[in-house]
């Protein structure tokens, strides 16, 4: 069997993120790991396909994939730039705070 390629792969997680579904025109969604195997045409999901998905994701399509389990997110990256950062102080304290 021939497998499609990461770049493959990402194109169509980014073709569904312009999808319409779930009552939205666009934008971020979750899919599950059953669904990632079929749009990957593969019956297991090996990290080393994962990560290359995800880096041609952001590089082609300047879209996050965040495994979480038993799914996925897919989200576009600038929104991520609008999180708060976290501080050297912040760290420091937590650190103190939590051995």
């Amino acid at each position: 069997m021939t497998y499609p390629s990461a770049k493959t792969i990402a194109d169509r997680l980014n073709q569904l993120h312009s999808e319409e579904f779930g009552g939205k025109k666009l934008g971020r969604y979750r899919i599950d790991r059953e669904l990632f195997k079929d749009i990957s045409n593969r019956d297991k999901l090996e990290r080393v396909i994962i990560d290359k998905v995800a880096k041609a994701l952001l590089d082609e399509h300047d879209l996050i994939l965040i495994n979480l389990g038993p799914f996925f997110a897919i989200l576009q990256a600038k929104k991520a730039l609008a999180w708060r950062n976290a501080t050297k102080k912040t760290v420091h304290a937590v650190v103190a705070r939590v051995p």
